[in-house]
């Protein structure tokens, strides 16, 4: 196998593509005492912020407090273009990923429904949240413990 311009990216795929004998078995290794966020950035529409925390003070803390979930993390931007950023803890890993309404989400829309009067008017007032959004973005990411 003749193999020209190699970037250092793809060595680790050569490795892989090598004969395998016992000398070059690659074992499987999970990444060690990691935990799992989830990071949202919210841009609110012009004038949708002090809406938001109107929601948020009356009912979606509330909620959370009613759930039996730590705080998130929450952080107000002084710069750059988002206006919050959310911190997320993923409790069960990236298997929490595979959900479409994950458990937690779901205790936490049981205790909404209950605060609010009811499922229908708890999904309002997620809609309406979600409705002062201008623009959102997440990513996941790990940590690890300190010693």
């Amino acid at each position: 196998m003749k193999i020209r311009n190699i970037s250092i990216a793809m060595l680790p795929l050569l490795a892989l593509m090598a004969p395998a004998t016992s000398a070059q078995t690659i074992e499987p290794r999970r990444i060690p005492d990691a935990r799992y966020v989830r990071v949202e950035m919210i841009k609110f529409k012009p004038g949708g912020e002090d809406r938001a925390f109107e929601i948020e003070d009356k009912y979606l803390n509330a909620a959370q407090k009613a759930s039996g979930f730590a705080p998130l993390a929450e952080y107000h931007t002084q710069t750059g273009p988002w206006d919050r950023i959310y911190i997320y803890r993923l409790e069960g890993g990236l298997a929490d990923l595979e959900w479409q309404i994950s458990p937690a989400r779901s205790k936490f829309l049981t205790a909404l429904a209950k605060i609010a009067g009811g499922r229908d008017k708890a999904l309002a007032i997620v809609a309406e949240w979600e409705s002062l959004v201008q623009q959102h973005d997440s990513m996941i990411g790990h940590d690890h413990p300190p010693d």
